[in-house]
């Protein structure tokens, strides 16, 4: 099933320690917020010496235009995004400048015609102005749209600037990107990347994984070493593309994601990067489905789906 992403791709194209510090600063901080809370994280992925990064936690309906701006007014050329499933729908989205991370969580009580849904569109997701990353840009689209109903555009999927690389693993693709120089804390990587939920009960701990996820995305993209991938990146902007096609593609990609995310994590997934930004001449896209190599016997049929 991990072969389906690249086909969707081409659709819609691109601890602890911080956690005890975090725990300590504010034991209560994430018991239900209604409001905004902000404290500070350390990163744990790269070896190095960074400031501690602040992060703001909000629910979705306390976002406002004054909140959206103070994030904005650090620099936010390149903006991070990582985001967090609950019950199997997207619960939690960070936002990463170089400087600081604003976390808005989603209520399932909120409804899809809430005002807060559209000022985070307009101010945020599909402003004018800059460009978006991420790892697995093209689940962060498709939940955005299937579970929130809302568009991105200028999003640029991280591992589809390296497709000469045999995997989509974030660690590679960070590994790509340092290049010679990369010295990083590998052994934190399966826990900050293997585990997209978001519960409740560990506020702590989830906003901190998906806080670094959208941080390291953003440092990623700001490394000198980038500029030339850069220059040829294709962008996925979901206004472009009609709601059957996108409903299509959402539900491909969830149905892939939620088989990927039983299977073994020693599980290797041959997949070939690329980007759906294109269209054909005559406005369709095409969905094309690379073949499965070594996982339907020879002469078998693959089960039609419901």
């Amino acid at each position: 099933m991990s072969q389906i992403v690249t086909s969707a791709i081409d659709c819609i194209l691109p601890l602890s320690t911080t956690i005890d510090t975090l725990e300590r600063q504010r034991p209560s901080a994430f018991s239900k917020p209604s409001t905004m809370e902000s404290f500070t994280m350390d990163q744990t992925l790269i070896n190095g010496r960074f400031k501690p990064i602040p992060l703001s936690l909000i629910p979705d309906t306390a976002l406002t235009s004054e909140t959206i701006s103070q994030f904005l007014a650090s620099d936010t050329t390149k903006v991070g995004i990582a985001i967090a499933y609950s019950s199997g729908k997207l619960a939690a989205i960070a936002f990463s400048s170089k400087h600081t991370v604003l976390l808005v969580e989603f209520s399932p009580k909120t409804k899809l015609n809430d005002p807060t849904r559209a000022l985070l569109q307009k101010e945020l997701l599909c402003r004018d102005i800059g460009s978006y990353f991420s790892f697995n840009a093209h689940y962060v689209a498709s939940a955005l749209y299937a579970d929130m109903k809302l568009y991105v555009a200028h999003l640029i999927d991280l591992q589809s600037l390296f497709p000469d690389l045999s995997s989509r693993d974030p660690l590679d693709t960070v590994k790509a990107a340092f290049g010679e120089n990369a010295k990083l804390y590998e052994g934190n990587f399966p826990s900050i990347f293997g585990d997209e939920s978001w519960n409740p009960k560990r506020h702590s701990q989830d906003a901190c994984r998906l806080a670094e996820k959208a941080w390291l995305a953003c440092h990623i993209a700001s490394l000198g070493t980038m500029e030339m991938a850069l220059t040829s990146a294709k962008e996925i902007n979901t206004e472009l593309h009609t709601k059957e096609e996108l409903a299509v593609v959402a539900n491909i990609l969830r149905d892939s994601n939620q088989l990927d995310s039983i299977k073994p994590t020693s599980t290797t997934h041959d997949i070939s990067s690329s980007t759906l930004s294109d269209r054909n001449a005559d406005g369709t896209v095409n969905i094309n489905f690379v073949r499965y190599q070594n996982r339907v016997r020879s002469g078998g049929q693959v089960p039609k789906s419901e």
